[in-house]
Order: C-alpha cells, then sequence, then structure tokens
C-alpha cells in the first residue's frame, strides 16, 4: 500500500508490504537491474526509515510568505 500524508511542511509518502525485513540500501552495479531504489530515497529526501513491513520517507519545504 502507498500511502501519500501532506501537513503544513513536510510531505510524507509510506510504502508497505508483506516483507518482514527492513529495506537497505545495496550496491548495484552498472549492469545490475535492482537495487538502487533506496539509494535514491536516501539521496533525495530528507529522512528515511524501514521497520520491515513499512519504508517511509519525508520531503520538508518551507511555505511561502505571502
Amino acid at each position: 500500500m502507498l500511502r501519500i500524508t501532506v501537513a503544513v511542511d513536510v510531505v510524507r509518502v509510506s510504502v508497505t508490504d508483506h516483507n518482514p525485513a527492513p529495506a537497505v540500501p545495496k550496491e548495484a552495479g552498472p549492469d545490475g537491474e535492482s537495487g538502487r531504489g533506496i539509494r535514491l530515497v536516501d539521496a533525495i529526501s530528507d529522512v528515511w526509515e524501514s521497520s520491515g513491513k513499512e519504508t517511509w520517507c519525508e520531503f520538508r519545504y518551507a511555505r511561502a510568505a505571502g
């Protein structure tokens, strides 16, 4: 299941599945077809975590004054 939550200064994206193992960054070879997902999440999000069945990340932003 994918859940996106928008708050005052943060967008949280959460993915839930049936795998009990936490997501971990992997080393993908140059021709590898998988293994880059969590590295991409780590590179573009402000924070992320995985407890096994749920992996989430947050993108923080400042609201424009106006």
